[in-house]
């Protein structure tokens, strides 16, 4: 049994099943302000993925994780008003926490690792972490939630780890992190010699086994790993 005092947990698609929600509020904003503008829906996802890509690449900054930035960058694409981009933003938002929902069985287990005594927290890209933990009734099942809100910079930026090792004596002898990408999450603290977790249900995730300790595809099987 390894001697674990942290789990990290990524929190998008390892903790809250988020990309389904994303695909469904992205389509009500289409409707609610691309569609009357008499724009086609393949437009807009080029333009969406354009944004993506565009604010993806380094720095790794705040405002590249913002999804108000990713809409202005889609609206200059296409030619519309970025003024549009706060209610667009708006409207994302308040989909995904109206929808959000989660499999009981995991939030049986994140207590079940409370009372082992592990600490839990949640490294996130997220800039709204704690809204969506709250509309899921997970806030208090971690120790500390770190997003770029703290940091002002995104993963896999190293400053986003330094700012974690600063705040907890993590050593790789006591440490799982749980990510569903292992560039974005995992490459960094695998590098330094820390156990990661990769969590995918998608079969390509093979390709990636021997770069990771473990793959899983629910949180339960973690226990895998760490007894």
């Amino acid at each position: 049994m390894m001697d674990i005092k942290y789990i990290i947990f990524d929190l998008d698609d390892v903790l809250i099943p988020f990309k389904s929600f994303l695909n469904d509020a992205n389509e009500l904003v289409y409707n609610n302000y691309i569609k009357p503008k008499n724009i086609k829906k393949e437009i807009f996802y080029q333009a969406y993925d354009f944004a993506l890509k565009k604010l993806s690449k380094e720095p790794y900054s705040l405002s590249n994780v913002n999804d108000e930035e990713i809409f202005i960058e889609l609206l200059l694409f296409i030619n519309l008003d970025k003024k549009l981009a706060i209610n667009m933003n708006n409207d994302l938002r308040q989909y995904i926490l109206d929808n959000l929902t989660i499999d009981n069985d995991q939030i049986k287990y994140l207590r079940l690792l409370r009372k082992r005594g592990i600490i839990l927290g949640v490294l996130t890209n997220s800039l709204y972490a704690r809204e969506k933990l709250n509309k899921v009734n997970l806030l208090d099942s971690f120790d500390f939630i770190i997003s770029p809100n703290e940091t002002g910079t995104i993963k896999p930026d190293i400053v986003m780890y330094e700012y974690l090792f600063k705040m907890y004596r993590l050593s790789p002898s006591n440490t799982v992190f749980v990510g569903d990408s292992y560039k974005t999450d995992l490459e960094v603290v695998k590098k330094l010699g820390f156990k990661v977790i990769l969590f995918s249900k998608e079969i390509t995730s093979c390709i990636l086994s021997n770069k990771v300790d473990l793959v899983i595809s629910k949180l339960e099987d973690i226990d895998k790993l760490i007894l």
